[in-house]
């Protein structure tokens, strides 16, 4: 069974898996954080962090995991990128889970917890409630508010020590952007979709949230104190992937944007084919301009506010094509050209950082632009020649 068919499968079962009712907590409990290694997914791609509680007396192992979802949501995609869909606590038997882990070849880390029984009893306590129907579902966040954070933040409410983590995170002076790309190395096309959409925020220092990527959180906690202990002086491995194969040779977004700037250029030299050409080429980009800024602005992420990528994809350019004011065509063409290459140059100095791949996309309109202001066989003067013929 695939790992989407296993989280669909899980929330669907788990209510049966471990009845909060019936929950009777004993006083001989281990509770553990369980850390997975990435998927071959996008979703994935990661890691995923969970908590282990193992009731000796009562005979339970389950496994507390808030990275449930369910692809059957009406509106899925929509819903995730507007920032407006749930995901849920689950619970499910520890061997499924551990299971699945080992048929996706995901190696598999337990750091059990050294701290009093009353305070283990709180965590299970809390996780229990926070499984209560009203109470399973939340707002997911990608660097905020995910399967990491939300076990970080339980273990942080029931030890009581909200400072554990401040000598111990290592990656906090890190940005986001610093901390995700290392793990998208051999998904180079998904990387450049991924910060095509994401905004400002994405290169500010991670801080706290550091944490959100589930071996961070691993690192940390090995190193974090309570009165002076560590609360997990040891990592245990339950299962060791073997490697994944390595990748041949791919064609990469770099790549393609090169090809496309190679084109934008090339494309001047056949007359007959330039008015088609930057019709449907102005036409593509400016509705990946439209959609870029429609994320920016109406999605609840906070991750895709402030995205300054649509001043390289500009948005109004998906109408240039329609507009007959000569003139007007042509101013607007150099003042969006001045801007893009102007981002271009000061793409280093700038709060966001650009994929490669987006600023050699952003050249490419660039050049465009500039042709249709200065060549008299653009598609913004060839209706004027041959008016005037």
């Amino acid at each position: 069974m695939n790992f989407i068919k296993r989280i669909v499968l899980t929330l669907l079962v788990s209510v049966s898996a471990f009845s909060v009712k019936a929950a009777v907590l004993s006083d001989s409990l281990q509770v553990s954080m369980l850390t997975v290694s990435p998927g071959n997914e996008l979703y994935s791609v990661f890691g995923h962090t969970a908590i282990r509680v193992k009731d000796f007396k009562n005979g339970h192992d389950i496994v507390f995991n808030y990275g449930t979802f369910d692809f059957r949501t009406p509106n899925f995609y929509l819903k995730f990128a507007l920032g407006v869909l749930d995901y849920q606590l689950s619970i499910e038997q520890f061997q499924g889970f551990l299971g699945s882990c080992m048929a996706e070849r995901r190696s598999v880390y337990e750091q059990k917890l050294v701290m009093p029984e009353a305070n283990k009893q709180m965590l299970v306590s809390l996780l229990l409630d926070a499984y209560r129907p009203e109470n399973r579902a939340y707002r997911y966040r990608f660097f905020t508010n995910n399967c990491a954070t939300k076990v970080r933040d339980v273990i942080v409410a029931a030890t009581g020590e909200y400072s554990m983590f401040d000598n111990a995170n290592r990656a906090k002076d890190s940005t986001f952007r610093m901390l995700f790309t290392p793990y998208l190395f051999n998904m180079k096309w998904e990387r450049f979709g991924i910060e095509l959409v994401l905004g400002k925020m994405t290169d500010e220092k991670s801080g706290y949230d550091a944490m959100f990527l589930p071996n961070n959180l691993m690192d940390a906690l090995s190193k974090a104190k309570v009165d002076e202990q560590l609360i997990a002086p040891v990592t245990e491995r339950l299962y060791v992937a073997k490697g994944a194969d390595s990748e041949g040779f791919s064609f990469t977004p770099v790549m393609a944007m090169l090809l496309i700037v190679l084109i934008t250029l090339g494309i001047q030299f056949s007359p007959s084919k330039v008015k088609f050409f930057d019709t449907i080429f102005f036409l593509i980009t400016g509705f990946l301009g439209i959609f870029i800024a429609t994320l920016s602005i109406a999605s609840t992420h906070p991750e895709l506010h402030f995205n300054m990528v649509a001043l390289l994809i500009f948005p109004l350019n998906f109408f240039l094509p329609f507009v007959k004011n000569m003139k007007w065509k042509k101013n607007y063409c150099m003042a969006i050209f001045i801007l893009a290459i102007g981002v271009i140059a000061l793409s280093p100095l700038l709060p966001q950082k650009f994929n490669p791949a987006v600023l050699l996309l952003g050249l490419a309109v660039a050049i465009r632009l500039f042709y249709n202001f200065v060549m008299p066989n653009s598609f913004l003067t060839k209706n004027k020649s041959k008016k005037n013929d």
